[in-house]
């Protein structure tokens, strides 16, 4: 993955009739902002990715408690019926 100081530090060779070196010196700096700001929400938003499959599992495991406790009631009933 390219990093924004990959693009900081990228060296272009000159050719006769290049590009002129300031602006493109201004649009990488403008790519190097929103790589750094993109990378950063990245980090976030894998941060609260883990944070919600952690409480999907914990609920997971509260519903499979409680159809465990309702079928044992109900078998009990059963007994009880029978």
């Amino acid at each position: 993955m390219v990093t924004p100081k990959d693009i900081e530090n990228k060296e272009f060779t000159r050719g006769m009739r290049g590009y002129k070196e300031d602006e493109v010196d201004d649009f990488l700096d403008l790519i190097i902002v929103d790589m750094e700001r993109l990378i950063k929400e990245n980090k976030i938003l894998k941060g609260e990715v883990l944070k919600l499959k952690k409480e999907v599992d914990e609920k997971k495991d509260s519903e499979e408690s409680v159809v465990k406790t309702l079928e044992a009631a109900k078998a009990l009933m059963n007994d009880i019926s029978a």
